[in-house]
């Protein structure tokens, strides 16, 4: 288990997630003890403390959100469709 004493380094422009919250954010530097992040799209800044941050995956980057850690993962790599979704191609004709 880390603690905040161990913190790991992130360059600014990584895309990262705030384990807090399950926010997708850009690195954009430090202030203070903390770190910036700022939505992907673009939007308001926030701080987090560098070590309730993570890398986002690939699958992550690709949709714009960050999956809870214990979501699983489809084969293509997205989140697995929540039991109350549906299949919008399915029955649908043509």
């Amino acid at each position: 288990m880390s603690s905040p004493e161990a913190l790991i380094t992130y360059r600014r422009g990584a895309c990262v997630v705030d384990k807090r919250t399950g926010r997708l954010g850009e690195l954009m530097g430090e202030a203070g003890p903390d770190v910036r992040l700022r939505p992907l799209g673009g939007g308001t800044e926030w701080a987090c403390p560098p070590y309730e941050l993570r890398l986002a995956s690939p699958a992550e980057k690709r949709m714009g959100v960050a999956r809870p850690e214990t979501a699983p993962l489809t084969p293509h790599g997205g989140p697995a469709p929540s039991k109350g979704s549906v299949n919008a191609t399915a029955g649908s004709s043509g």
